[in-house]
This record gives structure tokens, C-alpha cells and sequence, in this order.
């Protein structure tokens, strides 16, 4: 069985075990939503993937409509504001 077979190459015991490990269950159960397409599905949904992350990467950011991304908190760089908002939650 196909689900059987990816949990072992993910070193899990069971599919409830590899849930348990982070691995999203459509890639695993062989009746979830992913193994059910076909291998040009799988193609085209990598492929428009990567399009949105793209098309997000190239976003400008500048005034106000980008503004809410901006984390309210201490900081030198963004990532360290980002950091500090999720420490103070």
C-alpha cells in the first residue's frame, strides 16, 4: 500500500505517527486529496506553488498599503521585530 510505504520512508510507524511528526496527511494517505491526482497534477501544483511565491516576493514594500506587515514592535531589522512581537504575546 502506497501510504504504508511512505510512512516507512519517513520513518514512521504509522500514519498517526507521522501526523504526530509534522508530515501532512495528504501526502501520506492514499486517499487524501494529493495522491489521488496524477503525477501532471502533482507537476502543476508545484509549478503554481512557486508562481504565487514569486508573484509575493515581488510585492514592493512601501506606504500604506503594505503597512500592516509591519510588526509594532522594538527592533533594528525586521526579523528581530518580528521576534520580539511573538516573544511579547
Amino acid at each position: 500500500m502506497i501510504h504504508r510505504q511512505t510512512s516507512r520512508r519517513a520513518g514512521c510507524r504509522s500514519l498517526g505517527d507521522c501526523a504526530r511528526r509534522g508530515y501532512p496527511p495528504y501526502l501520506i494517505d492514499p486517499n487524501g486529496w494529493f495522491l489521488q491526482g496524477a503525477p501532471e497534477q502533482w507537476k502543476r501544483l508545484e509549478t503554481s506553488t512557486i508562481d504565487v511565491l514569486v508573484q509575493l516576493h515581488r510585492i514592493e514594500d512601501d506606504g500604506d498599503d503594505t503597512a500592516f506587515l509591519h510588526w509594532d514592535a522594538p527592533g533594528d531589522t525586521a526579523l528581530e521585530r518580528q521576534l520580539n512581537a511573538h516573544r511579547a504575546y
